[in-house]
């Protein structure tokens, strides 16, 4: 699919993308689109719950005039609907202006995003993040932004993970993309790293048996 894809403008692709998922929507019985819509009410319903400190901070933010979370909630939506009016469905110019500044500012909207999506994801501050990337890496001492180049000749820059505890939730530390993602395929088994560890360290020794027996 990757490769059909290839070439061809962002545009496009998430024409072809969307038109993909209208036909695989067609193909669905009306029980299957009703388990999809429950599903996402849940979602939303613990999302709602999982982050009222939000909707409290936003009723502080509109003067504190509101006391319970659904009066909150109320009124940000109305003062949402507001701004949509007034600088997008309604405002043309708006609109272009929009677009091009997220052009030019592409790179720096996604890392403000993706670090935005960590700080909220992990519990922790910014400060902390921003502190954690200028670590190297906790398990092989690469540093945060290390690149690599492809057999295809392609450059590729790779930044540290937050590791945590997937029981707990709390914070460990930092790792590279690879550590990371091989942690998560060891599951965080210990047993099954010290067993790998050990494979290694056997193989290792045979061969070299075996080189100074045939020297």
């Amino acid at each position: 699919m990757r490769e059909c894809l290839k070439g061809l403008s962002k545009k496009e692709v998430l024409k072809i993308k969307s038109d993909q998922r209208k036909k695989r929507n067609a193909k669905k019985t009306p029980e299957e689109k009703a388990l999809l819509k429950e599903a996402h009410r849940k979602r939303c319903k613990k999302y709602s719950a999982k982050n009222q400190h939000l909707f409290v901070y936003a009723g502080t933010k509109l003067g504190g005039k509101y006391k319970t979370i659904e009066e909150i909630k109320e009124a940000v939506s109305q003062k949402q609907k507001i701004y949509v009016a007034k600088h997008c469905t309604g405002n043309p110019e708006y609109n272009k202006k929009r677009r091009e500044y997220v052009a030019r500012n592409r790179k720096v909207l996604n890392d403000k995003f993706r670090i935005r999506v960590q700080c909220n994801k992990y519990g922790i501050t910014k400060e902390h993040y921003f502190e954690l990337m200028e670590k190297p890496c906790m398990a092989c001492g690469k540093k945060h932004g290390h690149s690599y180049t492809r057999k295809d000749g392609i450059k590729i820059t790779m930044n540290h993970n937050i590791d945590h505890n997937h029981k707990t939730g709390q914070v460990r530390g930092v790792l590279c993309a690879e550590c990371n993602r091989a942690l998560g395929l060891l599951q965080d088994n210990p047993d099954t790293i010290q067993g790998l560890l050990n494979y290694l360290n056997k193989n290792d020794n045979s061969i070299k048996t075996k080189e100074a027996q045939c020297g």
